[in-house]
């Protein structure tokens, strides 16, 4: 998998998506407040630790 599969892939699959907001919420370390499911939301519109989550997707695949 490369990464425009990735993008493609998270783009039409909603699961994905909730495991990148489970990702978030492991991630952020104090980095940035999410206090809430609308911060979470503006976390992940922004992109907030997207391409983190998109080599560790990509690299538990690979090791599968």
């Amino acid at each position: 998998m490369n990464y425009d599969d990735f993008d493609t892939m998270f783009d039409n699959d909603f699961l994905l998506q909730d495991t990148y907001a489970t990702y978030i919420m492991d991630n952020c370390q104090g980095e940035r407040s999410i206090g809430n499911g609308d911060m979470l939301i503006e976390a992940m519109e922004s992109g907030y630790l997207y391409e983190e989550f998109r080599d560790d997707y990509i690299a538990s695949k690979e090791n599968v």
